[in-house]
């Protein structure tokens, strides 16, 4: 799905460890003599983009000014050269926050080269946001004559891996009210205000309705302890009829996971997509978010089966991508990458009344108290809803299978992926109280 009624929607591939992106690496590699050269690693990554870079270049290129906030800025496929391009103005507020080399162990500020490259350029305004923990905003607002037109906004950083490797989505409006919304929020992150007087009063913007759709946003940060922006969401899932699914890279709110878990424990079609789940360790500290947040998924995904993560896989089967390998000639950097970098909820998504949350946060304390994010909703579309999920049900099948694999392959159940000479396989849709039982019915509308 590209455009529909003023709304742009873009999802990358972003799925590495697949056959279809190990094949067209092999069929690179014979046409180039055994050897990826730069044009074969180029045509890879715009495989991986499916036309998501493609779009916020395009967007960058666009001969109006451009305003913005954004976290992380070093894509030089599509973003640089369209930057590099602009003749008309263009105003960013940049994430400026000093990281740890891994290397050296000195500190270097990850945004320093695009500050670097684009000092010369007379047309060009940084504002470094150096409150808070990070500003993860991705946003970029195109003005015309009358001000704030089309606004472009998603969870995918403008980086190369971001708009390729890892899983994520940009959306596009057509709307001056929406693009007045974010505008606004630009021009207070501009006086890089402190955290406590950004946060106070956060609330959500108006309803604007562009196309079929109601949209509103929400900006954090929030003021410790408010939650107007997680209970609005919590309270949406609470209030679902039929399914709640949601594609997190960390979710770790306590009542939005206790709230998505009691969907599916009252019979509604209830899935989980995390970037990882590890075992819990017996000196875990149970007090923390993330460490809770992992015990409850860890045994959700055991004695459920109705959440899954990207998996730190051992050898794949036969016909996969080395998941040690992230892309072609680099390697993991002795940890698992981010790969499900998604943030979105979509509730109800195979009804008339679909919402979907989404945006840059995390659902996390982070995102309501420590960062500069944005959350979007998005009521009663079923087109951008049901794109959602066929977008989550395509990552959530794939790395389901890949985890079931490597637990029965480590168990030496199996060697390879093979079909089921019966319907076996199905049997769990037949089951009441499964959640494949619950999909089933949820899918196909059945009484």
């Amino acid at each position: 799905m590209h455009v529909v009624d003023g709304i742009g929607t873009y999802f990358n591939r972003a799925v590495v460890s697949s056959q279809a992106f190990a094949k067209r690496v092999d069929q690179l590699r014979k046409a180039s003599g055994g050897k990826l050269t730069d044009e074969d690693i180029v045509a890879l990554r715009t495989w991986l983009s499916n036309g998501l870079g493609e779009a916020v270049g395009a967007f960058l290129s666009e001969a109006n000014a451009i305003e913005g906030a954004v976290y992380h800025f070093s894509d030089d496929i599509w973003v640089t050269p369209a930057v590099d391009g602009r003749v008309q103005k263009t105003t960013l507020v940049i994430d400026w926050k000093s990281v740890k080399d891994e290397e050296t162990g000195e500190k270097v500020f990850p945004n320093q080269p695009i500050k670097d490259w684009l000092k010369p350029n007379k047309k060009v305004k940084l504002y470094d946001r150096t409150r808070g923990k990070i500003m993860h905003n991705k946003i970029l607002i195109a003005h015309d004559a009358d001000g704030p037109a089309t606004l472009l906004c998603g969870s995918a950083n403008f980086t190369t891996g971001g708009l390729t490797s890892q899983a994520n989505v940009v959306h596009t409006f057509a709307s001056r009210a929406l693009s007045t919304h974010y505008q606004e929020r630009v021009d207070r992150l501009k006086d890089n205000p402190t955290m406590s007087s950004i946060g106070a009063g956060a609330d959500w913007t108006p309803m604007e309705t562009v196309g079929s759709a109601g949209i509103r946003a929400f900006f954090s940060p929030e003021k410790d302890p408010a939650r107007v922006s997680m209970d609005a969401i919590v309270r949406a899932i609470h209030s679902s009829r039929s399914s709640v699914l949601f594609c997190l890279f960390t979710p770790t709110d306590d009542l939005l996971r206790d709230a998505c878990f009691a969907a599916g424990d009252n019979g509604k079609m209830m899935f989980g997509l995390v970037n990882n789940i590890s075992e819990p360790k017996d000196d875990a500290d149970d007090s923390r978010a993330d460490v809770r947040a992992n015990v409850e998924l860890y045994h959700r995904s055991r004695d459920q089966k109705d959440v899954f993560d990207k998996s730190w896989y051992g050898e794949p089967p036969e016909g996969f991508w080395v998941e040690k390998e992230l892309f072609p000639g680099e390697r993991y950097p002795g940890y698992p990458p981010v790969l499900i970098h998604h943030k979105f909820i979509v509730i109800d998504g195979e009804t008339s009344a679909p919402v979907v949350f989404s945006g840059s946060a995390n659902m996390s304390g982070s995102s309501l108290y420590n960062n500069d994010e944005n959350i979007l909703e998005i009521r009663g579309s079923q087109s951008i809803a049901r794109t959602y999920m066929a977008e989550f049900l395509r990552l959530y099948e794939h790395y389901r299978a890949r985890a079931i694999w490597e637990r029965m392959h480590a168990e030496g159940r199996i060697s390879t992926y093979k079909l089921q000479p019966d319907a076996q396989w199905a049997k769990d849709d037949y089951i009441p109280g499964t959640a494949k039982y619950r999909s089933r019915r949820a899918m196909t509308r059945e009484p």
